[in-house]
């Protein structure tokens, strides 16, 4: 598990307030009291609390009585930050200046010593989070994984190798509560309409997701959609990290994009056709080729050779609830794509097939 002592004596004895205790919001008030600070906790539901309340966690309604002396607010990414309207936590933090975080912050606050890389995006992140994982490990890399995916992040095990690297699906919303935490290699996959209702405009959430790629590092930018592209041009223009542009419906130089089924890599200027990816069975569809040529940028960059990534991808077996063939009935395949949330998303598994 991390170790949050460092972010713990930061708090210079000021007690943390952690708001939201579902899964990551409990395992977040443990972790902290590992480390040793003053946690006092508040959920909205009586169960939540209880819960939390067995495993030793301070209970208390600070909606009531607000955060005075506090050092920080650790919010649940589920949590209203900005709209519809901010949740009462979010209000009773600001009113006394209390910064508020997330668990993701923390970890980046407690110096994990290996390199982190974070995807997001609309649609993909989950299996691009699982498909590098399941690489890096077939490679013989330490690495582990979690976030918005799994295990929450404060419950993971380090790698033991401080060669290895930690793999977290990143989500607007977990962005939304990192001031400061920006992975050493930034993966945006695309961005459609989504979480309007969290964000307020479709800008704001393209934005959240653009924060990921501050700093130094690596960028790696889907650049198909509109939102993507102006990302990867604004962050281009910056010069602050080296950028590798993704596609798969065209043929960006420098970059890393799928050809009639084809992974070619261009990234350092000359074009390589790598391996036909049209026939991989857990990853159908041009969706999935996006997510390998992602993973292969990713891996190629911890230092993989391209044979060996394209050898690990076949042995990829695909995440519960995407594209799983449940049975053959009268000639008819039923498939459990329910992980589908979105139309986009739906839209991307439909065009898998040809009937």
């Amino acid at each position: 598990m991390i170790d949050t002592t460092p972010y713990c004596n930061s708090l210079n004895g000021k007690p943390v307030a952690v708001f939201g205790l579902g899964v990551s919001g409990l395992a977040t008030a443990k972790a902290l009291l590992r480390g040793g600070a003053d946690v006092h906790a508040w959920d909205d539901d009586e169960d939540k609390r209880k819960t939390a309340a067995d495993a030793g966690i301070k209970i208390e309604n600070f909606l009531v009585g607000g955060l005075p002396g506090y050092g920080a607010l650790i919010l649940s990414p589920g949590v209203p930050l900005h709209y519809p309207e901010p949740h009462r936590a979010v209000a009773r933090a600001r009113e006394q200046d209390v910064e508020i975080i997330g668990d993701l912050e923390i970890l980046h606050r407690c110096h994990p010593g290996c390199k982190i890389i974070g995807i997001t995006g609309t649609n993909g992140k989950s299996t691009t989070t699982a498909l590098v994982t399941h690489i890096l490990k077939d490679s013989g890399i330490d690495v582990v994984s979690g976030g918005n995916i799994g295990t929450p992040v404060l419950e993971m095990d380090l790698p033991k190798d401080p060669k290895g690297f930690i793999v977290l699906e990143v989500s607007s919303y977990q962005m939304d509560l990192c001031p400061t935490f920006r992975p050493d290699i930034a993966v945006l996959l695309n961005i459609t309409p989504d979480h309007i209702d969290r964000h307020g405009t479709i800008e704001l959430y393209a934005l959240a997701k653009e924060h990921m790629f501050e700093g130094s590092g690596l960028a790696i930018c889907g650049v198909d959609d509109e939102y993507s592209a102006a990302i990867y041009d604004r962050v281009k223009r910056k010069d602050e990290r080296r950028m590798v542009p993704l596609s798969v419906r065209k043929e960006p130089e420098h970059g890393i994009f799928a050809r009639a089924g084809k992974l070619i890599d261009a990234s350092g200027g000359e074009e390589r056709e790598i391996a036909d990816i049209s026939f991989i069975p857990a990853l159908p569809g041009l969706h999935n080729q996006q997510n390998l040529c992602a993973a292969y940028a990713v891996c190629r960059e911890a230092g993989i050779a391209p044979e060996q990534i394209i050898a690990a991808a076949k042995t990829y077996e695909s995440l519960p609830h995407r594209q799983k063939l449940v049975r053959v009935i009268n000639g008819v395949a039923y498939v459990n794509d329910s992980k589908a949330t979105n139309a986009e998303s739906t839209a991307r598994a439909l065009s898998c097939y040809n009937n």
